[in-house]
């Protein structure tokens, strides 16, 4: 069994600057949201969680650039 997958993932990140308290519930309502999406337009969601430095983070798959 693999040990990693290698894939590019688009990650979304917070701002460290402007950190808020309802940050957490804020990521989670957005993983909800778009974990419940499912088109052919819409990036699909691979993970979300908490960062070892108690960052929430979502990931999901890389929509090819637009020229």
């Amino acid at each position: 069994m693999p040990t990693s997958l290698q894939r590019e993932v688009a990650l979304k990140l917070p701002l460290c600057s402007r950190l808020r308290n309802d940050l957490a519930s804020r990521f989670a309502r957005e993983r909800d949201i778009l974990a419940a999406l499912e088109h052919p337009n819409i990036a699909r969601m691979y993970d979300a969680g908490i960062s070892a430095e108690g960052l929430p983070y979502l990931r999901w798959s890389m929509s090819p650039a637009n020229p």
